[in-house]
């Protein structure tokens, strides 16, 4: 149920919204919904270390990168509920159990997802450039 409600407010929603209010920008409306994709999993604070947390953090705003583009270009938010959906699975699979890290392998992580987030960024970046604004009146 997360991934159908978290894709529903923050790619079926609050993509559309931003392109309304960014007037059709969509590098912008990802980036938009992908923050506060990444900032709703502030609230996991309570449940973690402080640096796993930022690495969920950081890594929500990738995926929520990749994902935000996606539903741009296919204009199908089905997808992207199954790929979130796909994504959760191993946290599932664990039961929501995360191994204990040390503080070096989880500043390891940390710069990994780091690098992953920004590999993200960059390829909504180009994936969105040039392409047809036209299609953003879809979402509006």
């Amino acid at each position: 149920m997360i991934a159908i409600c978290e894709e529903y407010i923050y790619r079926g929603v609050l993509v559309p919204l931003s392109l309304k209010l960014t007037n059709n920008k969509l590098f912008i409306s990802v980036l938009i919904s992908s923050i506060g994709f990444a900032f709703a999993h502030i609230v996991n604070f309570e449940h973690g270390s402080f640096l796993m947390i930022l690495s969920q953090i950081i890594l929500a705003f990738g995926t929520g990168m990749l994902f935000g583009t996606l539903y741009l270009k296919s204009k199908n938010l089905s997808l992207v509920i199954i790929l979130h959906f796909l994504s959760d699975l191993p946290l599932l699979a664990s039961g929501g159990s995360a191994t204990t890290l040390t503080n070096s392998q989880t500043y390891s992580l940390l710069m990994i997802v780091v690098v992953i987030s920004l590999i993200a960024c960059l390829i909504s970046l180009v994936q969105l450039h040039g392409f047809k604004k036209k299609l953003a009146q879809h979402f509006i």
